[in-house]
């Protein structure tokens, strides 16, 4: 195939490795280091931080409230970052900023500190932990795009469930501001070194071809060098469209079933009778099932297709929700929290393919950045309304009720995106 086809690979002795794959590793420990440690990680604080501080549970939680909001103009500003500068040093200067948002937590006493780290996660974060990693992973794979999604998640969510595990035992041998300092290390060594000398935003941006590439697979194929033409619906055409309003509301579904429930889970198994470090090994249960199910429903997207995964996805997370409720014994809260790990797939996996199968390619991050939007307005009240859900009725059966609601009406937005996409033009890319 030429040149680009050389360019595509390195040669380690005797084996040859697709540059898809060195990004693919780049993608899933950087996601373990961010977005596992960060987030995966945090709800093992809160008990602690609201002992010793006096802070009510919604308050604390307000720092991600702060994350998904400022999210939404910083969105669409990092899909054109992206696409304009080089994605190396957009991502290697949001990877200090996230680093150090996360190590100051350990010196802070007041709530409206760690709100503005929040908005440190959601300005800087969408540069480097949510868009440019589907950004990336789509690019470079033409072929089994949903198992790459689905491994680099997976990782993710081992980091999760160690960096919960690891972050409840260093605040219990040495206090939580230790361990927000460790956080901070964790993102830093995680990320650097991918952001600074391995990522590219596409293959021709090193001369190379994505995984799975065949010419004779597009007509627009000018040369056997050349990777296809991007084909879409346009930006201004599919925007105001039924289609991405139903996508842009599944988005916001599946970021308020997600958001707020892993982070107080800790604090739901003490209210139920259960220990501080059994709350930690709730959250490591959610992980592990996040991982498990990342690598099927990976594998199930490019199998059976990205709509019917989807709708089992919803099944298996309300399966897990109503679990959680119902069981009080710690082996069947730890299936329970299992199965509910599967909604980090909704928003990591499922959202950006189902744009890519609606949409398209063509315009794909800036659909992407405008539906992640969808994700920071509605993902923004998850946490404080189950933190409010409990200073109020003392209970958090409220708000995993709603969120089993929610996996209705996501399968519902789903549905009717399908049918009204069909009636959107696909166009040729400039």
């Amino acid at each position: 195939m030429g040149m680009a086809d050389a360019r595509s690979y390195i040669h380690i002795g005797s084996l040859r490795i697709h540059r898809a794959w060195i990004m693919l590793i780049g993608c899933s420990i950087l996601t373990a280091g961010t977005l596992g440690a960060i987030f995966g990680g945090c709800g093992v604080f809160y008990v602690p931080i609201c002992d010793e501080l006096g802070f009510a549970r919604n308050e604390i939680a307000s720092w991600q409230q702060a994350h998904f909001l400022s999210m939404i103009p910083a969105m669409p500003l990092a899909a054109k970052l992206i696409e304009r500068f080089d994605i190396r040093v957009v991502m290697s200067i949001s990877a200090v900023a996230c680093a150090l948002a996360a190590g100051l937590m350990s010196t802070y006493t007041e709530v409206w500190q760690w709100v503005c780290s929040g908005v440190i996660y959601g300005t800087f974060g969408s540069c480097l932990m949510q868009l440019p990693q589907a950004a990336i992973l789509g690019n470079w794979f033409q072929k089994k795009t949903g198992l790459a999604m689905g491994i680099s998640t997976a990782v993710g969510s081992i980091g999760s469930a160690t960096f919960a595990l690891v972050f409840a035992n260093i605040i219990m041998a040495s206090g939580w501001r230790s361990a927000y300092l460790v956080q901070g290390a964790i993102v830093a060594c995680c990320s650097l070194p991918f952001t600074l000398f391995v990522f590219r935003l596409r293959p021709s941006d090193m001369g190379a071809l994505p995984y799975g590439y065949d010419p004779l697979a597009s007509t627009e194929a000018s040369d056997g060098d050349a990777p296809p033409a991007e084909r879409g619906v346009p930006l201004r055409r599919g925007l105001p469209s039924l289609a991405f309003v139903m996508v842009f509301l599944f988005a916001g579904a599946a970021a308020l079933i997600g958001s707020g429930f892993d982070a107080h889970l800790p604090g739901y198994a003490e209210s139920v009778g259960h220990s501080a470090l059994f709350g930690a090994s709730l959250v490591s249960a959610l992980q592990l099932g996040s991982f498990c199910e990342k690598l099927i429903m990976g594998w199930a997207n490019d199998r059976f297709g990205i709509q019917r995964t989807v709708y089992i996805e919803f099944i298996v997370v309300a399966a897990g929700m109503i679990g959680l409720v119902v069981f009080r014994s710690e082996w069947a809260m730890l299936i329970a929290a299992f199965l509910f790990g599967v909604q980090d797939s909704f928003t990591s996996i499922s959202l950006p393919l189902l744009l890519r199968r609606f949409f398209g390619e063509r315009d794909f991050t800036q659909y992407y950045a405008w539906a992640r939007i969808g994700s920071g307005i509605f993902g923004s009240f998850g946490s404080r309304l189950v933190g409010l859900s409990f200073d109020l009725t003392a209970s958090f059966v409220p708000a995993f009720l709603l969120a089993t609601g929610l996996c209705v009406l996501g399968a519902a937005f789903v549905t009717i995106a399908r049918v009204s996409a069909r009636k959107l033009p696909w166009t040729k890319g400039a």
